[in-house]
């Protein structure tokens, strides 16, 4: 009885962090970090992750683990979640602007070539976890822990299959993201900032129409700018 009450707390301590989106999609859950920072044995942990495993939040990969399932956002959540990240990116590159970046320049070219073939193969895992360390790259002028979190969080639900509600299910948002931050480089290398910010308002609108209309879109983007 005891030991099931313990399972129960661990279960809902998890859930509240997975629903709430404090364990980021697709992170790593060691069953042995949990029963440290709570005090508990490996048993009850091992039981509430069964359960999450079931439940959908939680999935067991191969030489990986258990590993957190992303939860689908609402549209408005997605929306609002977009406005923030080009809000956040467009005032990095207004920064960066007034000196001059040390970005990995030759990494940067070389992840972004590699992405590219990756997806012409149809590497999905592996392009997630490539368009994660050219987005770190781009942020590496950014010495705000917190700003980057926020930002490389966004993106990873950009990344992953993020709102019920979407429009098209075909959208492939890894393909966009190469696209657009190769023009992004480029302009960035050049020191042409205007256009890097433009291309960052094209990319967080080609993300939209996922989950809203053209019609729709311009009212947002209309409302915005009144």
């Amino acid at each position: 009885m005891k030991q099931k009450k313990i399972e129960n707390s661990v279960y809902e301590y998890l859930k509240k962090q997975l629903v709430e989106r404090q364990l980021p999609a697709q992170s790593r859950v060691l069953e042995e970090k949990i029963a440290h920072d709570l005090s508990v044995s490996r048993s009850p942990v091992r039981g509430a992750f069964q359960r999450l495993i079931e439940e959908g939040y939680l999935k067991k990969e191969a030489n990986r683990g258990v590993v957190v399932q992303p939860i689908p956002m609402t549209r408005k959540e997605y929306v609002d979640q977009l406005a923030v990240f080009e809000l956040l990116l467009t005032h990095y590159f207004f920064q960066m602007e007034k000196v001059k970046p040390n970005l990995p320049w030759k990494s940067l070219d070389k992840h972004l070539k590699e992405l590219k073939k990756v997806l012409s193969l149809n590497q999905t895992d592996k392009g997630l976890l490539l368009s994660e360390i050219i987005f770190r790259e781009f942020l590496a002028e950014q010495t705000n822990t917190y700003y980057q979190k926020i930002l490389l969080d966004i993106l990873n639900q950009i990344m992953l299959p993020g709102c019920k509600e979407a429009i098209t299910t075909d959208f492939n948002p890894l393909s966009v993201f190469k696209q657009s931050f190769t023009k992004v480089y480029e302009y960035l290398l050049t020191e042409d900032y205007p256009k890097a910010r433009r291309e960052i308002r094209i990319f967080v609108n080609s993300v939209m129409l996922n989950v809203v209309d053209k019609q729709e879109l311009f009212g947002l983007k209309k409302y915005e700018s009144e």
